[in-house]
């Protein structure tokens, strides 16, 4: 999952980055809102995790420009060091998913991270039939991604599909 960070704060982001990275994310860092802007022209984030105070523009006022162009396609937090319970209304009122106060706590990010990515990719049924030469059967929805699935080419002699299928699947 490829997660941007718009934090002006090196230290700050060079942080985020490990503890994203150590849990098994992408996550790229942008100092200013119109490099984040930028770069959402030309690739995909999975989630966007953004400070308030900015160089160049507030977070509200990015997250309004992200909403406008992406609509809510792409989970927003924001993680920022105004913790008055105005901030957070006006930050979620303004479009965020989720709001985060600094000093940031690696275990709660990680779990607020993988929660909304949760739900913003929906929920799938645990088993997902599909149908092969008339015989139906259904997989695990948490079988290998196609990068880790293994392709299995079978034998003219093994005509019958049903026994191909077990024979590869370890079933």
């Amino acid at each position: 999952m490829k997660i941007a960070s718009l934090e002006d704060d090196l230290d700050q982001a060079q942080h985020i980055q490990q503890v994203l990275s150590a849990a098994g994310y992408t996550c790229t860092s942008y100092p200013r809102s119109l490099d984040l802007l930028a770069a959402l022209r030309v690739q995909a984030f999975d989630l966007i995790l953004l400070d308030w105070q900015l160089p160049d523009m507030n977070g509200d006022e990015v997250v309004r420009r992200l909403r406008t162009s992406y609509g809510f396609a792409v989970p927003i937090i924001f993680l920022t060091s105004r913790d008055q319970e105005s901030d957070l209304v006006q930050g979620l009122q303004a479009g965020a998913d989720d709001y985060i106060v600094k000093p940031m706590r690696p275990a709660e990010l990680l779990a607020r991270v993988a929660a909304l990515l949760r739900r913003s990719q929906g929920a799938l049924p645990d088993y997902l039939p599909f149908s092969v030469a008339g015989a139906i059967a259904s997989i695990p929805t948490s079988a290998p991604s196609p990068s880790t699935a293994r392709s299995y080419r079978c034998r003219p002699r093994n005509s019958n599909s049903r026994s191909c299928f077990f024979a590869t699947s370890g079933a």
